[in-house]
């Protein structure tokens, strides 16, 4: 298959980077591929994004790769967000693949830029040379410029089931432009679904296996270290009233942090959703649903920042 094959040369392009690092000089970082785990659609954002085990739609591998067996030949999600009073932008896209392949492979764009970032490095009337603000010292308002940071990310899994157990494996490249330097990277994820008494799921997803690296024009190299979360859950119908209740819950082995969501489903067509992501920020969102369109927004709560 065409697109089997095209999977194993991008697990092979990641095992040849790490090789390549292994004699280069790295720098590891924390924060080195957020716009992964800061995108997705209305439904992942007002719950919290806990969909560890709860995914579904297009862009739910984000946050597990075996989450694509929700997906249908249908299935086509366009996402804009608007964080921080509009001063990150950004827009995803995202459909599965069915052409060449028996089963279906997860596509998914995105794009986020900052702009208009005041650049004061050159501006500042130095009388003392130490290289910092103090006294009466001011910046040069003439000297101070603007650059911005765009990052481009493409995301492309598949899954399989084996013995009532949902595998995934996603793969990810990504292109970071800050100012004139550019970083470009790659990395992979895995992760596992199960079904229990027909209503409650558990899964497991180790994201940057193996580390993921971005590689800078300046030859500084980037390793972000292997993150996992393991989540849960279920939905349960209400009696005598036509709405189903839907929980669920993660958290993540490596900082102990954790992310929640609720999710109101009335007659299929109306859902109501409220979250928490693991830095602690509170979300809600609706979304209404019909046979070949649903339509979601999403708030979040984002603390102000001084």
């Amino acid at each position: 298959m065409i697109m089997s094959g095209l999977m194993k040369k991008l697990i092979f392009l990641s095992f040849f980077g790490i090789a390549q690092f292994s004699f280069s000089e790295t720098v590891f970082v924390k924060y080195g591929w957020q716009i992964f785990r800061n995108a997705g659609d209305g439904r992942s954002l007002a719950l919290g994004k806990a969909l560890t085990s709860g995914g579904k739609g297009s862009s739910a591998p984000l946050w597990n790769p075996a989450n694509l067996v929700e997906n249908t030949e249908k299935s086509f999600t366009y996402v804009h967000q608007s964080r921080f009073s509009g001063v990150v932008n950004s827009d995803l896209i995202s459909f599965p693949i069915h052409k060449f392949t028996s089963k279906p492979f997860g596509f998914i764009f995105i794009h986020e830029e900052v702009p208009s970032i005041p650049d004061t490095r050159y501006a500042l009337l130095d009388e003392n040379g130490d290289g910092k603000l103090n006294g009466n010292e001011r910046l040069d308002s003439k000297n101070v410029t603007e650059f911005s940071q765009h990052q481009w990310g493409v995301y492309l899994n598949r899954s399989w089931i084996l013995k009532d157990v949902i595998f995934g494996i996603g793969v990810k490249g990504l292109i970071h432009q800050l100012g004139s330097h550019t970083g470009t990277g790659f990395g992979l994820d895995a992760g596992l679904r199960k079904l229990f008494w027909k209503r409650v799921q558990a899964g497991i997803v180790i994201q940057d296996v193996l580390t993921s690296w971005l590689a800078w024009d300046n030859g500084t190299k980037e390793i972000v270290t292997p993150r996992v979360s393991v989540g849960i859950s279920g939905n349960y119908d209400l009696p005598l009233i036509p709405v189903t209740l839907g929980l669920m819950a993660d958290i993540v082995i490596e900082t102990e942090e954790f992310r929640m969501g609720m999710e109101w489903s009335i007659k299929e067509n109306i859902q109501i959703r409220f979250g928490r992501n693991e830095t602690g920020i509170i979300s809600t969102g609706l979304g209404l649903v019909w046979s070949d369109i649903e339509i979601s927004y999403a708030l979040q709560f984002e603390p102000e920042v001084s």
